[in-house]
């Protein structure tokens, strides 16, 4: 049977309930703020693929909340839902036709999301890896840091590189 620390599947151990793995806010929608737009307006486009896509996830996120090492490591944003992404991006494509032509406040917003998703994405390239992972406890340790939004990764990989040009 696979320990904790060594990120192996396990039917036999349990790991955390899939809305955990949706809600570690802090390894998740906020890399990709454009995913949870499309979540909340996938009801708006009528199209049956979205319906499939939709039901599509559900094993996936389900099989990925039984992983051991659900929040991805040290690394970057939800390294595991990158997987996903695809989908998502179809989903977004049938939105974003359905709201071009009957919603502009869902067209800004979608349009806002999507730069924020690229300015992290941005951050990312040029200010990682920060300490966070490390400290002030090893997230591997630590679970309940992934939802600790006073000191989640991105605004660590900001501090420090703000600090790091400054001197």
């Amino acid at each position: 049977m696979a320990s904790r620390g060594q990120g192996w599947f396990s039917v036999f151990q349990p790991r955390m309930d899939a809305h955990r793995k949706i809600r570690a806010e802090s390894e998740g929608d906020n890399y990709t703020p454009w995913v949870a737009l499309v979540l909340v307006a996938s009801g708006l486009a009528s199209h049956r693929l979205i319906v499939w896509l939709l039901l599509a996830l559900i094993p996936y996120f389900l099989l990925l909340s039984k992983y051991a090492v659900w929040w991805g490591g040290h690394c970057f944003g939800p390294r595991y839902s990158t997987d996903v992404i695809p989908l998502f991006a179809i989903l977004l494509a049938f939105e974003l036709d359905w709201a071009v032509d009957r919603s502009r406040i869902l067209t800004v917003l979608f349009a806002i999301t999507i730069a924020l998703g690229i300015s992290v994405q941005l951050i990312s390239a040029y200010c990682f890896p920060s300490s966070w992972s490390l400290e002030p406890v090893n997230v591997d340790f630590r679970h309940e840091r992934l939802w600790d939004w006073r000191d989640c990764e991105l605004s660590r990989c900001l501090v420090e590189t703000w600090r790091q040009y400054k001197k």
